[in-house]
């Protein structure tokens, strides 16, 4: 099947939520009051920054999964890809370094030098400047006695490098010279370097072993200073640097970052479980008593250790699911949330804003809890008490949860296995089914049962539907009959018996506002029924296991997937026909569909995020056309930054930093890309602004000498020179001479090529682009004002800048624009209406012809 980038002619990739960390080992770069925090996520990484940790920059996917990274000057980025390391410069791929015969597994930069390592044990070093492999390298390592697993370059040694090796041995080489110095006395220990750490002190470095032992030695004395054990492998050490505390820190395969203190040669601290999963590096922030640590459990925390005792205290963390999620549902008003269920967790998640996803706390029960089966949660009595409740694997007990609060609250006890729940339309009530075909409910405010009732059929319970005018409930088991109860009482009202003793009802989804509700059974067909009626209405033959049918927004739609194909395919209700479908890559465990039609959400096997799927059909107009005869391959979203406008100048950096440049498509309207929006916003009220800054007391003048002495402005004024009397200053006009920017004009002008004067005022800020447009010289017939508008014609005409040309306009029309009113500026002003009329001639046509086309089709030609 072909690969494309939309193998849908309704869905298109939007973007993936929830993926924070793959466990890879971070980065760091200081950069001036912050630092940048480089983590992988899958096929491509982010960049954080350490102050909230908000992500400034995704890079785009990659072919193999990240293992090692690195940062190189500023600009660079560097990430090993399978067999090959990538060099990027923003989140853009600029080159690969090629000559790996197996997957790389490590690299490492030493100023301009790239060290790589691979599977093979393959030592290579590269030249970044020139992108070039070093003819000479170091001699090759036999992996059978010398299988490298670590190194790094010890502080203060020049050219020099320590390599460590699966055998536990520990060597310093000369990288200029490509020779060995020294093999350093074996440690006592068959086991394998897994890590090394260069410590604040000259000559000592601390060496980690899989076996748990931590060493800290002097490598030019060859001699150990200190030993610690842990449980499990060292994955990293950390030195601490800000001078309060003598600490080192550990992580290992269990989640635990240990503290050790070097002053009394003991441990200081055990962080139990610091992460769900194995942490895979831990480092201090230099000179601050800040550590940052990141693991398998998709997420990064950084912990401070300032405090009273000088115990850690999470300061900030950034989290998604520890394991793949599998059922989401769109909460609050807004409907701009989602809740989501992973084996192991409950999480309340943003879909605007990516930093807004909150686990929600299981403490109090944690003990009673097993595993997440499903849960249901309704928005409607939100901050009256609980609006979620979850069921587990074979338990009998289920919970309440405040979404609000983002915990747990209650506990309902049943007689038996719990398989299925679903909260009231008013949220008031909780509906509980079980294996065994029992029906409870409960009311949730105050936790007591309400009533139950028995399945005639006594098969477990695999959904249940709720009126939304609380008249009945139905209920679907593992049988061939649906089932209406009374909802206050439970009583049995009617039974839908679809004929047919062999087939298993497996779920069903109710579109509230059209009545119509979806039943999904394993004979692979999707029936929908009419609530009121109690007829089918329609019946869809599906190939394959059906895994969830949902509708859409408005329920004209039914979207069904299937689980051993992943296909989705969305039906149309009143044709009856397929209109599209298409398949993922990775299986479907679940999907969603949002309440006003923006997006689709979807989750899959094996995969951490969750991935939103924008409609078309909400967004714009779309033609469908026959769906193909054999469905195509949709990739899945990728991560985005989402940009938040600010006025700070560092906030404008890291916006520039997380988008890259677009190019114009079709001669369409093109936005200014690099400059911040404020510096074009600052220029149209740069008037305003100035009057507001105005002081409300005048400076008084100072007392001025005699007319035939000059005098230079400043703090103290003070007389000029004899030899400087009479300076040629470039901007002022009075004496004749004239600024880069009117030149630059002129030259435009004749070589009809505006780019140098474009470069200049983007260059300059908002006051020096006022000062310029004001500073137009009146002289030779008003030359240099027409080149300006000739310049703003050609900007416009290119279509690209135009918000920034447009404000630009605005300031030379309010300083020069009486001008045009002159019969020396009839041309200039034919031509700049021109440039306006342009666009909106285009726009107008595509108007015409629209309303042309649906008077035709909607027979309205003599109205």
């Amino acid at each position: 099947m072909e690969k494309i980038e939309s193998g849908s002619q309704i869905f298109y990739p939007y973007k993936s939520i929830g993926y924070v960390s793959s466990g890879v080992p971070f980065q760091l770069r200081a950069e001036n009051l912050h630092y940048s925090i480089m983590l992988a996520i899958g096929n491509s990484f982010q960049l954080l920054n350490s102050i909230k940790l908000h992500p400034r920059l995704i890079s785009n996917s990659q072919e193999g999964k990240i293992r090692s990274m690195g940062f190189y000057k500023k600009e660079y980025c560097l990430t090993n890809n399978k067999k090959e390391i990538n060099l990027w410069k923003g989140p853009n791929l600029e080159f690969k370094f090629k000559g790996h015969s197996s997957t790389v597994t490590k690299i490492m930069v030493l100023d301009n030098i790239l060290f790589s390592l691979t599977k093979n044990n393959e030592f290579f070093m590269w030249d970044i400047n020139s992108r070039l492999i070093f003819e000479e390298q170091l001699p090759q390592f036999d992996a059978s006695t010398h299988r490298i697993t670590s190194f790094i370059h010890p502080t203060g040694y020049f050219n020099k490098i320590l390599i460590g090796f699966e055998s536990g041995e520990l060597q310093l080489w000369n990288i200029k010279t490509k020779k060995k110095i020294y093999t350093f006395k074996a440690f006592g220990i068959q086991e394998s370097i897994t890590t090394i750490e260069q410590s604040p002190v000259l000559d000592v470095v601390a060496i980690g072993f899989n076996d748990g032992t931590i060493i800290i030695h002097n490598i030019k004395l060859d001699k150990s200073l200190v030993k610690y054990q842990q449980k499990g492998r060292v994955n990293s050490i950390s030195f601490r640097t800000d001078g309060l505390k003598q600490h080192i820190a550990s992580s290992g395969p269990a989640g635990d970052i240990l503290v050790w203190d070097l002053e009394k040669n003991k441990q200081f601290h055990h962080m139990v479980l610091a992460h769900g999963s194995e942490c895979s590096k831990v480092q201090f922030l230099r000179e601050e008593p800040i550590l940052v640590s990141t693991g398998f459990d998709n997420s990064i925390k950084m912990w401070n250790f300032n405090g009273v005792d000088g115990l850690p205290v999470l300061l900030r963390e950034r989290a998604g699911h520890l394991d793949p999620p599998k059922a989401t549902e769109f909460f609050g008003d807004d409907e701009n949330s989602i809740v989501s269920m992973s084996n192991q967790s409950i999480r309340y998640i943003s879909l605007a804003a990516s930093t807004i996803n909150h686990e929600m706390s299981k403490k109090k029960m944690k003990n009673e809890m097993k595993s997440f089966k499903g849960f249901s949660s309704n928005f409607r009595r939100n901050r009256s008490w609980e609006t979620a409740v979850s069921i587990h694997n074979d338990s009998k007990i289920a919970f309440s949860w405040d979404c609000s609060e983002l915990s747990v609250k209650k506990q309902f006890n049943i007689k038996s296995p719990i398989s299925f729940t679903k909260i009231s339309s008013c949220g008031n009530f909780a509906f509980f089914g079980t294996v065994f075909g029992n029906i409870y409910k409960f009311n949730i405010q105050s936790g007591i049962k309400r009533a139950k009732a028995i399945s005639p059929q006594k098969t477990a319970i695999t959904s249940i539907l709720v009126e939304p005018t609380n008249q009945y409930i139905i209920t679907s088991g593992l049988d061939s009959c649906i089932n209406y109860w009374d909802f206050k009482t439970l009583s049995l009202l009617h039974t839908i018996d679809i004929n047919d003793i062999r087939i298993r009802i497996t779920k069903m989804n109710l579109h509230q506002d059209s009545g119509i509700f979806s039943v999904c059974s394993d004979d692979r067909y999707v029936r929908l029924f009419d609530i009121e009626t109690r007829n089918m209405v329609r019946k869809f033959k599906i190939n394959g296991k059906i895994i969830d049918a949902i509708f859409n927004h408005d329920g004209r739609w039914v979207i069904v997937c299937t689980d051993n194909d992943s296909l989705i395919r969305i039906f149309d209700i009143p044709s009856g026909k397929m209109i599209d479908w298409f398949k993922m890559p990775k299986p479907i465990t679940s999907i969603s569909f949002s309440p006003k039609g923006e997006y689709l959400i979807t989750t899959h096997t094996g995969q951490l995020p969750i991935y939103l799927w924008s409609n078309q059909f909400h967004f714009g107009s779309v033609f469908l056309k026959e769906p193909p005869t054999q469905p195509r391959i949709i990739n899945l979203p990728s991560q985005v930054v989402e940009i938040t406008q600010n006025i700070s100048d560092d906030s404008d950096s890291n916006e520039e930093d997380g988008k890259s440049k677009i190019k114009q498509i079709d001669s369409l309207i093109t936005l200014s890309q690099d400059i911040a929006k404020s510096k074009w916003q600052t220029l149209l009220n740069l008037d305003i602004i100035k009057e507001r800054n105005r002081p409300i007391q005048q400076k008084a003048k100072p007392e001025l000498a005699p007319f035939f002495l000059s005098t230079i402005e400043g703090l103290e004024p003070k007389f000029v020179k004899a030899d400087i009397v009479n300076p040629l200053t470039p901007q002022v006009k009075e004496n004749g001479t004239r600024t880069k920017f009117n030149l630059s004009l002129e030259q435009g002008y004749k070589n009809q090529d505006y780019s140098s004067s474009l470069s200049i005022l983007k260059s300059l800020a908002p006051s020096g682009i006022d000062f310029e447009i004001r500073t137009l010289t009146s002289t030779d017939d008003y030359a240099d004002i027409h080149y300006m508008f000739d310049f703003i014609v050609y900007q416009l005409l290119s279509n690209n800048d135009y918000d920034f040309i447009q404000s630009i306009l605005s300031v030379t029309l309010k300083v020069h624009g009486y001008l045009l009113y002159t019969p020396d500026f009839k041309r200039d002003l034919r031509q700049l209406l021109l440039a306006f009329n342009t666009p909106w001639s285009k726009i107008q046509e595509l108007f015409h012809s629209n309303i042309c086309m649906l008077r035709y089709f909607t027979n309205t030609l003599n109205n």
